[in-house]
């Protein structure tokens, strides 16, 4: 079965993610180690409703003990990324959830490595993904109905480095994404704005046109 392009989904109006430089740097470290491995990783982040649709992630994840199958495969089938309940990032999640703080929101965003997948498909959600993401958003509703949650994706390029993220809420009936990533950090009592990702097209990039053979040679 195809991947299901979130790129098509419907934007939220005036939508905005805001992206701590810490979490900005935990992004890009299993961006790389993605695209290394050719492997999925993920990770959690941590943050607030701060304005209509506009959402401030300050923490991420502070254990990594999360499970992923299939580094180096071929075979998509193969590759998956998981938080076992009983881990101690499953514990960290549990606590995050029973804190039920009012507009906390929390997103589990993963990674998809190029090369596995046909063409443009990695840069898409795989079916269970979107599975995922609305299973994740009607249990919280269930169980700390105050916890927003999100779900994201990196789609790693290793061919022309131009490495994508995308953000999806689901509100129990649809999926939208959101239409703008910045990063910012803190002066103060303020977060200030440092710069916004790069948009091309509706599609923002964490990374573009890097080189691996460069950077080999460079290290």
């Amino acid at each position: 079965m195809s991947n299901i392009n979130q790129y098509e989904f419907n934007k939220l109006e005036g939508s905005e993610i805001l992206i701590t430089q810490e979490c900005y740097i935990r992004l890009m470290s299993i961006l790389n180690i993605t695209g290394f491995q050719i492997a999925e990783h993920k990770c959690v982040l941590y943050g607030e409703v701060i304005g209509h649709n506009k959402i401030l992630f300050t923490e991420v994840n502070k254990h990594n003990d999360y499970i992923t199958t299939g580094k180096g495969s071929k075979d998509p089938a193969e590759h998956g990324v998981y938080i076992e309940p009983d881990s101690k990032l499953g514990k960290e999640l549990a606590s995050k959830i029973d804190a039920n703080k009012v507009d906390s929101v929390i997103c589990d965003i993963h990674t998809h490595p190029s090369g596995v997948l046909e063409g443009e498909e990695y840069r898409h959600l795989s079916g269970a993904d979107l599975q995922s993401i609305k299973e994740f958003s009607k249990r919280l509703k269930t169980i700390a109905p105050n916890i927003i949650s999100v779900g994201g994706l990196i789609s790693v390029d290793n061919e022309s480095g131009n490495s994508a993220i995308s953000f999806i809420w689901y509100d129990g009936n649809k999926c939208y994404r959101f239409e703008k990533v910045s990063i910012v950090e803190k002066q103060g009592e303020q977060n200030v704005k440092v710069f916004s990702l790069k948009n091309i097209n509706g599609v923002e990039y964490l990374e573009t046109n890097f080189n691996v053979e460069e950077f080999s040679r460079n290290s």
